[in-house]
């Protein structure tokens, strides 16, 4: 809620807010080689998905202080594509680190794109969106 307030006195009457959430699901790990999509298996992201729920109450204590009113919510599928195995283990050990990868998981999708191969890692989940204006 503290960061709502910020944004709140940063904003003036009329201002709108966007807030953009991971949703409460376990995102899915997909890898497309050949023409072929084929999914692995899913995140643990386990943590992410408590976090999701401290913002959505905070969200909801700001709407009910009257900081902010909700003018449309909305929920959307979003997807990742990184080229190698590598670049989406990069991308996750430097902006995810609550989010844990099955042994199984990542040794499967090291076999079906090994290095110098055409194709993609896909990770796809829900995301939560929230439009909401300062009185």
């Amino acid at each position: 809620m503290n960061a709502l307030r910020h944004l709140w006195a940063a904003l003036r009457p009329r201002g709108l807010l966007l807030n953009l959430l991971p949703d409460t699901t376990h995102r899915a790990v997909e890898v497309s080689v050949g023409g072929a999509i084929l999914r692995l298996g899913h995140l643990d992201d386990t943590r992410g998905i408590q976090e999701f729920h401290v913002m959505l109450a905070a969200q909801q204590a700001a709407l009910d202080a009257r900081l902010f009113v909700l003018e449309r919510e909305t929920r959307f599928m979003f997807v990742d594509h990184f080229d190698t195995v590598e670049s989406w283990l990069t991308y996750v050990a430097e902006h995810e680190q609550g989010v844990s990868i099955q042994a199984l998981l990542l040794a499967r999708a090291r076999e079906l794109l090994p290095p110098g191969t055409t194709g993609e890692v896909r990770i796809s989940g829900e995301f939560y969106a929230a439009r909401l204006w300062r009185p």
